[in-house]
């Protein structure tokens, strides 16, 4: 095992600390984007916000299509309620990766805070053609539908989600509100 996975290892375990002195220690650490985003990740972890996008951008510095780093760029832009520059960054993830479900949803995410409907619409659906059985991309396109007051829709998706988890509480409750709407 490499140090990046033993790194890895130990970041999964919470032991943030020990896996920023092991990572460190990776050959050619400062022009590795691997090592370099995994450090940003640590750094994030460990409530070094900064440390976190520098390590991030110097992934990118090294390898301009490695879309993991740009992806948590626009994770961390979100966390800190930069919404516009959680998009910017997420695109950019995207172009490098355009098949993966958590990027579209993620965009989704953000472009719903804007309030921005029919981007937020566009984006769910586009990470449930790659991911159907999401859940939170099924509640939440339903959610959207529900603000955006397409009732049939907003119930026709909080059913899905009530088959991927009969248990899940925002579903029945938006269940039951897009049927009572639907039947007023």
């Amino acid at each position: 095992m490499d140090i990046i996975d033993q790194a890895y290892q130990l970041y999964e375990k919470k032991q943030w600390k020990r896996a920023k002195i092991l990572i460190r220690k990776e050959k050619n650490f400062e022009f590795n984007p691997v090592a370099l985003n995994l450090a940003g990740s640590i750094e994030w972890k460990l409530g070094k916000i900064k440390a976190a996008k520098q390590y991030y951008l110097l992934a990118t510095k090294w390898q301009k299509d490695f879309w993991p780093a740009y992806y948590n760029l626009g994770n961390l832009f979100y966390e800190m309620g930069k919404i516009d520059q959680a998009i910017q960054y997420y695109r950019v993830a995207l172009s490098y990766k355009g098949d993966h479900f958590r990027i579209f949803y993620n965009l989704a995410t953000c472009y719903l805070k804007k309030e921005n409907i029919e981007n937020a619409i566009y984006y769910f659906k586009k990470a449930l053609e790659l991911k159907p059985t999401h859940l939170e991309s099924n509640i939440n396109l339903a959610k959207t539908y529900f603000l955006k007051k397409e009732y049939k829709k907003s119930f026709l998706y909080f059913n899905t989600s009530l088959a991927l988890d009969e248990e899940n509480t925002v579903a029945k409750i938006g269940y039951e509100k897009s049927w009572k709407k639907l039947i007023s």
